[in-house]
């Protein structure tokens, strides 16, 4: 279970390569958040505490996720999407055939 923790506590420096495609992105959220060092504890905070959803709702995700065989939140949100999007296309059809 995720423990909710707060992204305002000391910090530590660390260094990593990223690929040029997504430094761009990440001066574009800079962009919009202050600093590149904000942007990228903004994603990570998202990713790890769920998007700041309420506690009983992270927990009830997770325990459909491991019910759908979800081995990670990647493939979780992406199965999600995916059938948000199918959804998307059958009402999009249904609405064409009117």
């Amino acid at each position: 279970m995720p423990k909710y923790e707060s992204t305002s506590g000391p910090k530590q420096q660390v260094s990593f390569n990223i690929s040029v495609q997504l430094l761009t992105k990440l001066k574009e959220l800079a962009g919009k958040h202050g600093t590149l060092n904000e942007a990228v504890r903004e994603v990570l905070a998202d990713h790890f505490e769920w998007y700041g959803l309420p506690y009983p709702v992270v927990v009830v995700l997770l325990q459909d996720a491991e019910k759908r065989g979800k081995k990670t939140q990647r493939d979780y949100v992406v199965d999600l999407l995916m059938k948000r999007y199918t959804e998307i296309v059958v009402e999009r059809e249904k609405t064409a055939k009117k």
